[in-house]
């Protein structure tokens, strides 16, 4: 029988109910429903309850569609305001599942922009599929949630640390800056020839300080302050440990970093049930997938750290009736400058408007003035922003991630 757990799991789908259920060896559940037509109560009924129970650490739910709109806004907002995350896997998001949802269940899935908005509101953490879902939720359950920085990960392989950094290239993300401390550190530690670097390969050659070398390099990469959440990756499946004395050690470095930790295996389908379970009871969550492993990291469990920390900067508040009704009429009516428009209403709704450029679809950078003041936005090298006025937060950011 699997051990109880933080997770409260909500699934429209009774065969992922069922999933759910075989896979949770390595998953603890606080409680799993399986809502069907939600003819009873709704997903947003079954949020309001979860949030309430002290076990919930973290609420999931594989979401065909939202049935109770109002009642959906007020579950976000409690468990936003009890610090409860919550992941969902929204399906119905093309024009043709929309449809056969319509037919499976009679459910309307709505628009996936407008659902994706109403989420990135109240920081929910919004997965495309089961796997990245699921390994968020791991992480998410666990006691640790991460802090200030990025990633750290130390491998057992050159090779394997490779893919690593190529998937986190296609995923546009990057790994946290070593302090000149941890570096040094760790060039006394690692075996000659491996580099003290993030991701790290910590494998030398097969010495008698081999285990030791492995375990203490991990521990440094860990303690860095610029990293917040730390993968390990080490030779483990439920038929074979390459080294049981560093997954002990493993199992300790929660409780001396004070930082969440998991064990990753790049390989989907590797046969981890039992050793995830062993695991999992002492604080580490065992991800099998490379893209899982770092979806859950930086796309979800990072990106809800960031939404806390912006949710605790005081609003401006909301606009008065009148200048929201004036502006919606000016909208859409279609008649209004884009940047000259959007200054005056930040203007007129006391938020903060700075000076702006023209990029020209040659990319030539014109100087433009507010107030006395100018700036000069760089060009986009990669895609040419075709004579769209833009305010210099969009712009300066476009250019800089080289959109």
């Amino acid at each position: 029988m699997p051990r109880p757990g933080g997770i409260a799991m909500f699934c429209h789908s009774g065969s992922v109910f069922a999933l759910m259920l075989n896979g949770a060896r390595r998953y603890r559940f606080n409680m799993v429903v399986s809502q069907g037509q939600e003819i009873g109560a709704t997903a947003a009924d079954y949020i309001d309850y979860a949030v309430e129970q002290p076990t919930t650490r973290v609420i999931g739910l594989f979401l065909e569609a939202v049935r109770d709109p109002q009642g959906f806004v007020a579950a976000l907002e409690k468990a936003q305001a009890h610090g409860v995350p919550v992941v969902i896997n929204k399906i119905a998001r093309t024009e043709q599942s929309a449809a056969l949802a319509m037919t499976h269940s009679g459910a309307i899935a709505g628009s996936d922009s407008a659902f994706r908005a109403l989420c990135d509101r109240y920081g929910v953490l919004v997965c495309d599929e089961i796997d990245t879902m699921m390994s968020t939720l791991q992480i998410m359950s666990q006691e640790r949630r991460p802090g200030p920085g990025a990633l750290g990960a130390a491998t057992d392989s050159g090779g394997l640390r490779e893919h690593l950094i190529d998937v986190a290239d296609d995923m546009g993300f990057a790994f946290a800056d070593l302090t000149p401390e941890t570096t040094q550190a760790l060039r006394e530690t690692l075996a000659f020839g491996l580099e003290p670097v993030n991701p790290m390969d910590a494998a030398g050659p097969l010495t008698p300080d081999f285990t030791d070398r492995l375990n203490e390099s991990a521990r440094i990469l860990a303690c860095d302050p610029n990293v917040a959440v730390m993968a390990h990756e080490l030779f483990l499946d439920d038929h074979y440990c390459f080294y049981p004395e560093s997954i002990d050690y493993l199992c300790t470095l929660p409780e001396i970093t004070g930082k969440p930790h998991l064990l990753v295996s790049s390989l989907g389908s590797a046969d981890t049930g039992i050793s995830a379970e062993r695991l999992e009871d002492a604080g580490i969550p065992l991800i099998n997938g490379t893209r899982p492993d770092a979806g859950g990291r930086q796309e979800c469990a990072l990106a809800w750290r960031d939404h806390q920390e912006r949710s605790s900067i005081e609003s401006p508040g909301e606009a008065d009736d009148a200048v929201v009704t004036r502006w919606r009429d000016r909208l859409g009516a279609g008649a209004i400058d884009e940047t000259a428009g959007a200054r005056h209403a930040g203007r007129r709704s006391a938020c903060p408007v700075g000076a702006h450029s023209l990029v020209c679809e040659t990319g030539v950078q014109q100087r433009c003035t507010g107030r006395g003041r100018g700036r000069i936005l760089p060009s986009c090298s990669r895609r040419p922003c075709r004579g769209l006025r833009t305010s210099p937060m969009s712009a300066a950011s476009s250019c800089r991630s080289g959109r």
